[in-house]
């Protein structure tokens, strides 16, 4: 039976570096795709770094654009009424 496990793992890590993820069966995948994004965002984050107060400050604040709070706002919703109350 191990030597059936062996054979197993050994092709798993051979379509692993096949396919280009490299390394061993205990990497997890995720942390390499987070990885990667913080990569994609590293130069604007280095160049946070000389923004101004002034700066910082004139960034207008965001708003809630959510569905949620749209449908909050009307109020005057049409509810029709049962025949009943409307011949009273």
């Amino acid at each position: 039976a191990d030597e059936v496990w062996a054979a197993v793992d050994d092709r798993m890590n051979k379509k692993r570096k096949k396919d280009g993820e490299g390394g061993s069966a205990n990497e997890d995948a995720g942390s390499n795709a987070r990885a990667k994004i913080g990569a994609q965002f590293r130069e604007l984050k280095e160049g946070l770094s000389s923004v101004t107060e002034d700066e910082w400050a004139s960034i207008p604040e965001v708003g809630d654009y959510s569905l949620r709070y749209k449908q909050k706002q009307r109020d005057d919703v049409f509810t029709p009424l049962a025949d009943s109350i409307l011949e009273q």
